[in-house]
């Protein structure tokens, strides 16, 4: 009876976090798109995005003159748009911005990831290949991960409760 309601509770957030997952990453088909093509996507938020494919050279960091900017941003021959580069874990943003993102200024590059509108259009990154090099951002995968692990742990725990 002492791991029942614990167990509840945990594979209902896990549950309810992978529902929010799959909702605010819908991941199915990234289509081939340009800036302007995007900026006429009326439905779009930070909690509504479009999955797309953006080709385009970096022409620099998300906040200019900010060495340890891991944000770019990306011009195709119809505009340009913010990348935004996340991490689960901070630190990992804060080295590439230091060591990384200044080579990929000037560059040509293909980005996959999440178009989404908060005050500013932006592309949440899911990875970007560059000479050949993909780069990923693991935030999907982790938050997939973590309510997995969510609900592997409450089914455990209400199994656990069953069988006492």
């Amino acid at each position: 009876e002492t791991v029942l309601i614990p167990g509840f509770a945990m594979t209902g957030i896990g549950a309810g976090s992978l529902i929010k997952v799959l909702f605010s990453y819908r991941s199915t088909e990234f289509v081939p798109m340009t800036v302007a093509g995007m900026l006429k996507k009326i439905k779009v938020s930070s909690v509504r995005p479009v999955p797309v494919k953006i080709r385009g050279r970096i022409i620099g960091r998300g906040v200019p003159g900010l060495i340890w900017s891991e944000d770019i941003v990306i011009r195709d021959n119809t505009g340009y748009i913010f990348l935004d580069y996340r991490q689960p874990i901070r630190i990992i943003e804060f080295l590439f911005g230091l060591f990384r993102t200044e080579r990929f200024i000037g560059q040509e590059v293909e980005c996959t990831g999440w178009y989404r509108r908060a005050p500013v259009p932006y592309i949440e990154i899911k990875n970007v290949v560059e000479k050949g090099n993909t780069h990923t951002c693991w935030v999907y995968a982790v938050k997939l991960a973590v309510s997995a692990i969510a609900i592997i742990v409450g089914v455990a725990l209400l199994l656990c409760g069953a069988v006492m």
